[in-house]
């Protein structure tokens, strides 16, 4: 085993002549996260054939436009902290995971008063009880999965990727159980519309929730009290959130839009067409986890030279896994999801968004060498012109323009962060 692991390292050490990359610390980074990732994409996949198979599409509309509205609010966890937190404690400032962890979730009771007073409006105004009662639920909880799940900042800067995979591993068995109890719930016991959706609602929260509030918990106890605080760092954490608030929205609204103007079984359909790409999205991006505290401890101006030949031999890659997956849909949806064949087209289309995916590199760059104004320009620009293709594409084309709202937004996205990361804005 020792030889083998030998010649392997010896193998990714000869490459790095051609990527010019640690590739022994990326590989060994990137195996743990792809491992959680892999663990993620099985579970995911597992139950999204039970929700294809016995949950109601108005039921399962219904859930994904509440797991929307409710994240379309989610700047209020002070997400842009958790990329300040893993920079800090890459850099030794440990104590600042344990203040920040504090701010983040009293900020996250502000997603809890919208949800509660938008679900008012359901019950009152639209006399909708089955997304009253589960957003008003759903909102109540909600704390506890966006409040608490920042011990991955925590692990990621101490490069504890295995750990991080260990806990993580755990935190899915948990809530698989969680979500399968949803499923029999609501096909032995034949729901009704609300009360389907708010045993989905609720069960997710929960089954997420738990195990991050007491992981979260468990890794605080950790941190010495000698340690420091990096200066400056939560006022930073606060900046990069305050620059992503439009990509927040931007990214949930297609959901938000969907469902006011078709309905919840249509934003099923979207949410089945774009959920596998997402998967593979998410699985590419665990890169970017492994290079961020690298990032933080390299220059811009090194970063420029480095980065730009790395991701054009990343780039090319993506563009085989999208062709790939392109191929492979009908066969995919056939086979898994038959109940939404109508979404192998729009999956297809919808994979091209994958072309985005290496030049996410560039957003990780700016933020970790604390270029403000680069990072306010690509999270603050770029996410209006998605939202504007939103409001028109999606009352004109419906879930194929939702689908190209969030392709081309994308794109132009991607080529926009090139073109300041290659600027001297700082």
């Amino acid at each position: 085993m020792n030889t083998f692991k030998q010649q392997l390292y010896r193998f990714l050490r000869w490459t790095q002549t051609y990527t010019g990359t640690d590739m022994v610390y990326l590989a060994s980074g990137t195996f743990w996260l792809n491992l959680n990732k892999l663990l993620g994409i099985v579970t995911g996949l597992g139950l999204s054939i039970l929700y294809a198979r016995y949950i109601d599409k108005d039921i399962y509309g219904n859930y994904r436009y509440i797991l929307s509205f409710l994240s379309m609010f989610g700047f209020f966890s002070l997400s842009g902290m958790s990329f300040a937190m893993t920079r800090a404690v890459a850099r030794g400032y440990d104590y600042t995971y344990k203040r920040q962890a504090k701010i983040i979730f009293l900020s996250t009771l502000g997603i809890t008063v919208i949800g509660v007073i938008s679900s008012l409006y359901f019950f009152f105004i639209k006399a909708d009880i089955a997304i009253a009662m589960s957003l008003a639920v759903g909102a109540l909880l909600i704390p506890f999965v966006e409040g608490t799940g920042n011990w991955r900042a925590y692990l990621n800067g101490k490069k504890q990727f295995k750990q991080k995979t260990i806990i993580n591993v755990r935190a899915k068995v948990v809530y698989l159980a969680g979500m399968l109890i949803v499923v029999a719930c609501n096909y032995f016991f034949d729901t009704s519309i609300p009360i389907g959706t708010l045993i989905m609602v609720a069960g997710y929260m929960l089954a997420n929730g738990l195990p991050n509030l007491w992981y979260q918990l468990k890794i605080l106890r950790t941190i010495p009290k000698g340690t420091r605080t990096e200066p400056g760092s939560i006022t930073y954490g606060i900046h990069l959130t305050a620059a992503k608030i439009p990509q927040t929205i931007a990214f949930y609204l297609d959901g938000v839009l969907l469902y006011h103007f078709l309905g919840p079984v249509s934003l099923a359909v979207y949410s089945f067409a774009i959920a596998p790409v997402e998967q593979l999205k998410g699985l590419l991006n665990s890169m970017t986890a492994v290079a961020f505290p690298k990032f933080a401890t390299s220059t811009a101006n090194t970063l420029r030279k480095t980065l730009p030949t790395k991701l054009l031999k990343l780039i090319a890659l993506t563009i085989l896994i999208a062709l790939m997956y392109i191929a492979a849909a009908p066969f995919v949806y056939n086979l898994l999801f038959p109940q939404y064949n109508e979404s192998v087209q729009f999956s297809q289309i919808f994979a091209l968004s994958l072309l985005a995916v290496p030049l996410g590199f560039l957003s990780y760059a700016l933020e970790a060498t604390k270029r403000k104004k680069s990072v306010y320009l690509t999270n603050a620009i770029f996410p209006f012109i998605q939202i504007g293709l939103y409001i028109v594409l999606i009352p004109q084309y419906g879930i194929l323009g939702a689908v190209l709202g969030k392709v081309i937004g994308r794109l132009v996205s991607t080529v926009g962060t090139w073109i300041i990361f290659n600027s001297k804005t700082k």
